[in-house]
């Protein structure tokens, strides 16, 4: 069963705390450069075009998205169908805290560079910094609203306090935030996916 807490106070702690787990994952990644979610509205506001691919579970997308980010599946069919569509953009991967988009991000670039043979025509691939710290560095989320606005729904994408944190160890939100994350068993074999993604899973 999953479970919620609501932040409100020690944002400056629960900041740095996430930022140092950010680093240490982000660190497994040394070939993938790392993009913080200030440096996407950046961009995004000078024009250019950055993909945000959500690369974590149904369950947590449910809960909250990043604005203007597509889920890794949609994100895969639209790579095959028109890989030109994605020539010159930025593609971001993220997930919690940059672990699994970062293995994702390893893999996007290969496939990339396959999509792409000549030399600078393969889009920029990033690793995100993740929706824990873009609680603090952006803090905006969007969720798809049943017809009754209970969320979880398939209806119009609305503005949202709340995110997926995945464990305990992760919930670091910023002040403000309603988090949630998986119960013992949702833990587990979401895990087992982290593995099957990291060692066995290719992009088609």
């Amino acid at each position: 069963m999953a479970s919620a807490a609501e932040h409100v106070d020690g944002g400056d702690d629960r900041r740095e705390q996430a930022q140092q787990l950010m680093l240490s994952y982000k660190d497994n990644f040394p070939g993938i450069e790392y993009i913080g979610g200030a440096e996407v509205q950046r961009r995004r506001a000078a024009g250019e075009r950055v993909v945000l691919v959500d690369v974590r579970t149904e369950e947590e997308q449910r809960v909250s998205m990043l604005p203007g980010a597509v889920t890794q599946e949609a994100f895969e069919r639209e790579l095959e169908r028109d890989p030109a569509g994605f020539g010159g953009a930025m593609l971001v991967p993220y997930c919690t805290i940059s672990f699994r988009s970062g293995i994702y991000a390893e893999k996007l670039q290969a496939r990339v560079q396959e999509l792409f043979p000549a030399p600078g025509a393969a889009p920029a691939v990033r690793n995100g910094e993740g929706v824990v710290m873009w609680s603090h560095d952006v803090g905006e989320f969007v969720a798809a609203e049943a017809s009754g606005g209970s969320g979880g729904g398939d209806g119009a994408a609305v503005s949202v306090k709340r995110l997926h944190v995945y464990g305990s160890a992760w919930d670091v939100a910023a002040d403000g935030f309603e988090t949630r994350t998986f119960g013992t068993w949702r833990y587990i074999t979401a895990g087992v996916g982290v593995f099957w993604d990291k060692y066995m899973r290719g992009i088609p």
